[in-house]
């Protein structure tokens, strides 16, 4: 998630004021110092603001259930091996 969503403060900064000079919309944009100070140096490299919004959105059983034969189990961070009786599967389905 990281490579992602990690933000280096020095290409910010780069970037900002590559667009100030040479962007005429970006001219009279002030740069926020103190908000790139708030950032901080999080370890894993995702600023804490973003990082503590993050949630995890799982799929939902009738999801799983129609996408299972096209998207392997492990693309949905479901283990490969786990098995569904099939009651349980018409549980899922009628929810």
């Amino acid at each position: 998630m990281a490579s992602l969503l990690s933000v280096t403060r020095l290409v910010v900064e780069k970037a900002l004021g590559w667009l100030r000079a040479n962007n005429p919309h970006y001219a009279g944009i002030a740069i926020d110092v103190a908000e790139m100070d708030s950032w901080g140096t999080a370890a894993h490299g995702v600023p804490s603001a973003l990082y503590n919004r993050m949630e995890r959105n799982e799929s939902s059983a009738w999801e799983k259930t129609r996408t299972a034969q096209v998207v392997p189990p492990s693309e949905r961070a479901m283990d490969d091996g786990e098995l569904v009786e099939i009651e349980e599967l018409f549980d899922m389905l009628n929810q």
